[in-house]
C-alpha cells in the first residue's frame, strides 16, 4: 500500500485518485471504491485526475493502517480500484496510480497535477495507443533433465562409457555426470527464457523483466523461468499474442502464459516520485 496524504476530517470525505488521463476523456457512469460515490474528473489544463470521494470512516490514514492486514477487505478494495482503471483504460490512455492515493480537497488533487504536469504529459504521450501484456513461462525441470539425458549426444556417450566401468569408478563418474546434467539444465533454462523474452520484445515497444515468483506464490509445481511485462502497440497486439501462442509449442517441458491487456503499470518510470506527494 502506498503512502497516503494527511486527510482533513472537515466534511467526512477524502478524494481518492485512480489515475490520470487527458482532459475531456469520459466514461460511462460508475461508482468508486465504496460503491456509493460516482467516479468523475478533476481537470487541470490538458490533463485530469480520475477520482471519487471516499468516506473517512473507511479511508482515513489510521483506518488504512489498521486494515492493511485484513486480506479480504484489502482485496475487495484493490479489485474495485482496478475495476475503475480498467473501465477507463478500455477506451482511453490512463496513467494508473497505486492503491491508496488520497487528498483532502479537490484543490489538493489539482496541486498534485500541477506539480507533476510535465511528467504526466510526457507519460500520456508515451503510452498513447499502447497496452501492457504479461508473460510467464514455467518449466518442468525433471522433464527437461530426462530430455537431455535421452537426446544430448555427449551425455549419452558419457553415460554409456560409465556403464562399462567398475562399480567404484562408475559411482564417482555418475556423480560427476549428474552435476554436468544439472548445469546443462540450468543453462538451457536460462538460454530459453532469454530467447523467449528477446523474441517477444521484437514485437513490443518496451519490455520489463520482473521478479520470478516462487511456487508458494504461483500455486504451481513447475519452476517459473520468465516473468515479464511488455508494452505493445494496440495495432500489433494480435501479432504479439500469435507469437506468444507459437512459443507454447517450442518445448514440451515448458508452459507459456500470457495475460492482459492491462493498464501499463510496469512502464511508469516517473510514477514513484508522483506517489509520494
Amino acid at each position: 500500500m502506498t503512502k497516503v496524504s494527511s486527510v482533513s476530517q472537515d466534511n467526512g470525505f477524502a478524494y481518492y485518485v485512480y489515475g490520470i488521463t487527458s482532459s475531456g476523456v469520459g466514461w460511462s457512469a460508475m461508482l468508486g471504491l465504496e460503491g456509493q460515490e460516482p467516479v468523475y474528473a478533476i481537470p487541470l489544463r490538458e490533463i485530469q485526475a480520475v477520482v471519487s470521494r471516499v468516506p473517512l470512516t473507511s479511508f482515513s490514514p489510521a483506518t488504512l493502517e489498521s486494515k492493511i492486514h485484513d486480506t479480504a477487505w484489502l482485496q475487495d478494495k484493490v479489485l474495485a480500484h482496478e475495476r475503475v482503471i480498467r473501465r477507463v483504460f478500455t477506451d482511453h490512455t490512463i496513467i494508473p496510480m497505486k492503491f491508496g492515493r488520497l487528498f483532502e480537497t479537490e484543490e489538493g488533487v489539482q496541486a498534485m497535477l500541477a506539480e507533476h504536469y510535465a511528467e504526466f504529459i510526457a507519460l500520456l504521450a508515451k503510452l498513447d495507443g499502447k497496452e501492457e501484456w504479461g508473460v510467464k513461462i514455467f518449466a518442468d525441470r525433471e522433464r527437461l533433465r530426462g530430455e537431455i539425458e535421452q537426446q544430448d549426444p555427449a551425455i549419452k556417450a558419457k553415460s554409456g562409457a560409465i556403464a562399462l566401468k567398475s562399480t567404484g569408478a562408475a559411482y564417482l563418474l555418475q556423480q560427476k555426470l549428474k552435476e554436468q546434467i544439472a548445469a546443462r539444465v540450468d543453462q538451457v533454462l536460462a538460454d530459453s527464457s532469454q530467447y523467449a523474452y528477446t523474441r517477444l520484445l521484437d514485437l513490443a515497444v518496451e519490455g520489463q523483466v520482473l521478479n520470478l515468483l516462487t511456487p508458494e506464490l504461483t500455486g504451481r509445481l513447475e519452476e517459473m523461468i520468465l516473468h515479464a511485462a511488455f508494452l505493445v502497440q494496440r495495432e500489433h497486439t494480435l501479432l504479439f499474442l500469435a507469437d506468444a501462442e507459437n512459443l507454447k509449442s517450442e518445448h514440451p517441458w515448458w508452459q507459456v502464459e500470457c495475460t492482459g491487456a492491462w493498464a501499463p503499470y510496469n512502464f511508469l518510470a516517473a510514477r514513484e516520485e508522483m506517489q509520494s506527494v
